[in-house]
């Protein structure tokens, strides 16, 4: 992560509650990828990114996989996800939908 990128996520801490609706959108953008994230995973992992502070990229990093992987074999899916999603959260969400299914009946 690039100084204005933690820059960005202090801002974001600072501004109340836009780091765990990040957070949390983050998780979802995870188990649309496939792994196996879940609510109680989403709320351990605000409060362990709270913990660690959002100062240093490698420290939230550290405070999400540890909240949201379970097997090494997703490590390089959460890296790359890790890399777009906190560079544009939207832009990421955006390309997750046109890569999913379309379920309307």
């Amino acid at each position: 992560m690039t100084a204005a990128s933690d820059a960005r996520l202090a801002a974001e801490a600072a501004a109340g509650g836009r780091l765990a609706e990040n957070v949390m959108r983050f998780g979802r953008i995870l188990r649309a990828a496939g792994l196996p994230v879940g609510p109680a995973d989403g709320l351990a992992a605000v409060e362990a990114v709270e913990a660690a502070g959002v100062s240093n990229r490698e420290d939230v990093r550290a405070a999400l996989a540890a909240s949201f992987l379970r097997k090494r074999e997703h490590r390089h899916l959460f890296d790359q996800a890790f890399e777009a999603f906190w560079r544009n959260p939207r832009l990421l969400e955006r390309m997750t939908k046109m890569l999913l299914p379309d379920i309307r009946k």
